[in-house]
């Protein structure tokens, strides 16, 4: 019996007492979103513009026919790869809508087009440089820097007092000797 998430399995035993949910299936199902994450990120690693999620989107596809229409699976392995196919194929559907994938598919034609082979594999094959960057910290975003001009001088600005009858907002008010 093939288990891709057996490892998990100690770690759910007190949340499967609890829930009543077999370890088994919790594993499977954590264990598959974790799994699709990390085969998420490899794709990120080799993969870029519409590759990327072209690549994701198959092998969900593949993960998800696979567990829901091959005979003889293991059920555990058939949740496995239900979890793993469901992930792939779903990120692979939201990531399809952005723009840089429109834009990396636009400029990879343009380049069949002219001819330049180079060009279009590197709008969807990673640099090494773009594969090693998602081992990187993230950076911040920085806001920009605005300079306001201090005055000098501070001069206090002296109101008035407030005329008898008058409130806070200098609404008149009549004082309680006039009521």
């Amino acid at each position: 019996m093939v288990k891709l998430t057996g490892w998990l399995d100690w770690l759910f035993e007190g949340a499967s007492r609890r829930s009543g949910i077999s370890k088994e299936h919790i594993s499977a199902q954590v264990g598959g979103e974790i799994v699709g994450n990390i085969l998420e990120l490899v794709s990120g690693m080799f993969a870029k513009g519409w590759l990327k999620p072209a690549v994701n989107g198959i092998a969900g596809v593949l993960a998800l026919g696979y567990g829901l229409y091959a005979r003889d699976v293991d059920d555990r392995l058939r949740r496995e790869l239900l979890a793993i196919g469901s992930h792939l194929s779903l990120s692979a559907l939201k990531e399809m809508k952005s723009s840089e994938v429109k834009e990396s598919l636009s400029s990879f034609k343009e380049s069949l087009e002219a001819g330049n082979i180079e060009a279009a594999l590197s709008t969807i094959l990673a640099t090494p440089e773009e594969a090693m960057s998602i081992f990187a910290a993230p950076t911040t975003t920085r806001r920009p820097v605005v300079i306001v001009q201090m005055p000098e001088s501070w001069s206090p600005v002296a109101a008035p007092p407030p005329s008898a009858g008058e409130g806070e907002q200098g609404i008149n008010i009549p004082s309680p000797s006039a009521i």
